[in-house]
């Protein structure tokens, strides 16, 4: 009653704060106080000295602030708190980074060591391109688990590899070896030969017009007959030779082991007795042949390429020959396919060079004797070899593609020589060789007809000769000859007798003269009375309206008997060998000269 009375005063209140044994104040409510207690009954305030002072109001008896109890203590309590938590905060540092380097020794050790190991041993299998090396698998987490399939996928990519290593060296149709296995067991075999001494021979086979079986019977066909060619030929062959497919249609066959030449021989005859075997295809009997070539070890080269190149070259030389035989390899061979290269490049530019060179043999009327025509001749002479053939280089223009050029600049010289022999006062008509690759041309018929133009000449000055093996090559060739003919150009069938020599085509054939072959002509010998073959040509192509040229007349009795058979017209070195453009019109003076009685013909030579 007393403290809530109201002898509680300032005095008593000072009094009774001293008397307290805890270090309580009590003070009376003041302005201040309020203002520092912010309203609330219980507050802390900082004092000087890390010391803190807690106050709290106590109401009266009608609920107004009446006093203020406040306590003192130093802070011990926060400086503990303080150092506790300074403490923990070290302790957490120093366990947090414990455990995360723990955590890293354990993830390197369990995880990241073995991911290392994991990548080296992938990057060795990539390095060595070794599918047979395999991941050692410890452990049965999912790292294990990675390294199983990645052993499981080198499996599969090692078979694969086999399998395309097995295509690559397989022909896929025959089975055969193919170019690449061949290689390699020909450069090996010649490695052990060439430690032991031995000899090797190799066989390069073609087979002989195979693209004709495939453009008639298809290539489902061609590919039958090249798989019984492929059985047949291993079984021809020992177990230590090689039979391997090359490409298309040509084989190789490697004999390593023989005891001699007759072996090898022997052994030849069995492979070609094998290649002659007919087929029996789908109802249909088909014979095939094959050109051989061969080459010899350390012979004829002495490495794979070499050796190969030479029995090539071997059967090139057959297939020139007419195909179906053997041919060994030489260096007369090696030096002739040399001169057919050089002279296949210079032909290409013998025109621009102004190397090649046009002579004409004069051809006789039988009749009266009067030179009636001329045969265009052409002359080439080569820079490394001098003069060349036409019976060497001609072929060798049509086969690399020269002759267009080459032909092209004989029609415009024929052209203009024409034009000029009749400036002279000579009229002729000549005749000019056509090959066939210039009848495939579209652009002929307009290349004669500028020439002829050029020069103030019409169709007949011209007679075109082609051969019989040309004139049954294409049926192209027949509509390009008949187009030709309706132009006004004469056609010769030139070497009679040499080709196909059936008389029953030239009913049908756009042909208006034939030229019997020098090989009849040169079998009408002094003495010698048979000349039937000559006397039936003639007689057969006169009933069917055709004139006939014999060539080749060498001698006087040729000449008379051809007269005498009836050939409407002679040409031959008893007439003239063939002339320069420039000598021909002194020939025809001379002769006309010469020729007072025609009928005793004598040798103009």
């Amino acid at each position: 009653m007393a403290v809530a009375g109201r002898m509680l005063d300032d005095t008593e209140i000072a009094r009774i704060g001293v008397l307290s044994p805890s270090g309580i104040t009590v003070q009376k409510v003041s302005d201040s106080l309020l203002k520092e207690s912010r309203g609330q009954k219980i507050w802390v305030s900082q004092l000087p000295g890390d010391r803190l002072a807690g106050h709290a109001v106590i109401d009266d008896l009608f609920g107004n602030p009446g006093i203020v109890i406040s306590m003192e203590q130093p802070r011990h309590i926060y400086e503990i708190g303080k150092n506790a938590m300074a403490n923990f905060t070290l302790f957490f540092i120093i366990s947090t980074f414990g455990i995360c380097l723990l955590s890293l020794l354990f993830v390197k050790h369990t995880i990241l060591s073995r991911m290392t190991a994991l990548v080296r041993s992938i990057r060795i299998i990539g390095k060595s391109r070794d599918l047979s090396i395999r991941l050692d698998i410890k452990g049965q987490d999912e790292l294990s688990e990675v390294e199983g399939e990645f052993n499981r996928m080198i499996s599969s990519l090692e078979t694969a590899q086999e399998e395309l290593h097995r295509q690559a060296m397989v022909d896929p149709l025959t089975q055969l070896p193919n170019r690449a296995l061949f290689f390699q067991t020909l450069n090996r075999t010649i490695r052990r030969a060439d430690r032991q001494g031995l000899q090797i021979v190799l066989l390069f086979i073609d087979l002989d017009h195979f693209k004709a079986v495939n453009d008639t019977w298809g290539h489902d066909f061609g590919d039958a007959v090249l798989k019984q060619i492929a059985d047949r030929l291993t079984g021809a062959v020992g177990p230590d030779d090689l039979v391997s497919r090359l490409g298309g249609d040509e084989f190789t066959i490697l004999l390593s082991r023989f005891s001699g030449v007759e072996d090898i021989q022997a052994r030849i005859s069995t492979i070609q007795r094998a290649l002659a075997e007919p087929h029996t295809l789908n109802g249909q009997l088909f014979h095939s042949t094959a050109s051989i070539g061969v080459s010899i070890y350390p012979q004829n080269g002495e490495d794979a390429e070499l050796l190969v190149k030479a029995a090539d070259l071997a059967m090139f030389q057959v297939k020139e020959n007419g195909r179906n035989n053997i041919c060994r390899y030489s260096e007369k061979l090696e030096e002739a396919f040399s001169r057919k290269k050089v002279i296949g490049r210079q032909l290409l530019s013998a025109v621009d060079n102004g190397e090649l060179e046009l002579h004409y043999q004069p051809i006789l009327s039988a009749s009266n004797l009067d030179v009636v025509k001329v045969e265009a001749l052409l002359r080439w002479t080569s820079p490394t070899f001098g003069p060349v053939s036409p019976a060497e280089f001609i072929p060798l223009a049509e086969a690399g593609g020269s002759i267009s050029g080459i032909g092209n600049w004989v029609l415009r010289k024929v052209c203009a020589d024409l034009r000029s022999f009749r400036d002279q006062g000579i009229r002729l008509k000549a005749a000019v060789n056509i090959s066939g690759v210039q009848l495939m041309q579209p652009g002929l018929p307009e290349q004669l007809t500028e020439a002829l133009a050029d020069n103030g000449l019409t169709a007949d000055s011209l007679e075109l000769e082609i051969t019989e093996t040309v004139l049954m090559s294409d049926e192209d060739i027949i509509s390009s000859l008949i187009n030709l003919r309706s132009m006004g150009f004469c056609i010769s069938l030139d070497d009679f007798g040499t080709g196909f020599s059936s008389l029953s085509y030239l009913r049908t054939f756009p042909v208006d003269l034939i030229k019997i072959d020098r090989s009849f002509v040169s079998g009408i010998q002094p003495g010698a009375s048979d000349d039937t073959l000559v006397r039936a040509i003639i007689e057969l192509s006169h009933n069917l309206g055709l004139r006939v040229v014999s060539e080749g007349v060498e001698l006087r009795e040729q000449f008379d008997l051809l007269r005498a058979l009836g050939s409407d017209q002679l040409q031959g070195y008893f007439i003239s060998r063939p002339l320069p453009a420039s000598a021909l019109k002194e020939f025809i003076s001379g002769y006309a000269s010469a020729a007072s009685t025609r009928e005793s013909s004598v040798n103009l030579l």
